[in-house]
């Protein structure tokens, strides 16, 4: 599983120093206890003075005492937060669109419902966005952690890196 980073526009430029709003889009479809764990990590890489706002989009059922325990820990941590529940389950793409469409954020970041992200995920997403006021977007996959030899096991065995850097 993994996420893309996507900018909301063109004058986000303007607006991302010094300071910029993170709008964390989680999609998910009758996933809750995958949608509480991606939630939870967010909270634990929180920095309290961003003013950040998570977003839930409901392709399917959550429950309302559900969400409300969402919300919750979500503005405990400082962060605002967003439920929606689509009412045609039409998938990942169009529950992006939606995402895309509510989001209150200068910088959008899509997340995999099944994603728990490193307590400093934030603070290193933000530092790229700092280092370049006319950056647009940031993506990748992160993969199992780099030191280990089950970690270089993963890598060659699903080619996502070879014995040589740029070789698979």
């Amino acid at each position: 599983a993994g996420g893309s980073i996507v900018s909301t526009g063109d004058e986000v430029c303007a607006r991302l120093c010094p300071l910029f709003m993170l709008s964390l889009c989680i999609c998910t479809g009758n996933r809750p206890l995958d949608v509480e764990r991606c939630v939870g990590s967010l909270v634990r890489s929180c920095r309290p003075e961003s003013g950040d706002e998570i977003v839930v989009i409901d392709d399917g059922d959550l429950a309302g005492a559900f969400v409300a325990t969402l919300r919750q820990r979500a503005i405990a941590a400082g962060f605002g937060f967003t439920y929606h529940r689509k009412q045609v389950q039409d998938g990942l793409y169009a529950s992006r669109r939606v995402a895309a469409s509510i989001v209150t954020g200068d910088v959008i970041v899509f997340l995999d419902d099944d994603v728990e992200v490193p307590e400093d995920f934030l603070s290193k997403l933000r530092a790229h966005y700092e280092q370049d006021s006319q950056l647009m977007g940031v993506g990748g996959v992160d993969v199992a952690p780099g030191g280990s030899f089950a970690g270089y096991l993963f890598r060659r065995i699903f080619l996502i890196a070879g014995p040589k850097p740029g070789r698979l």
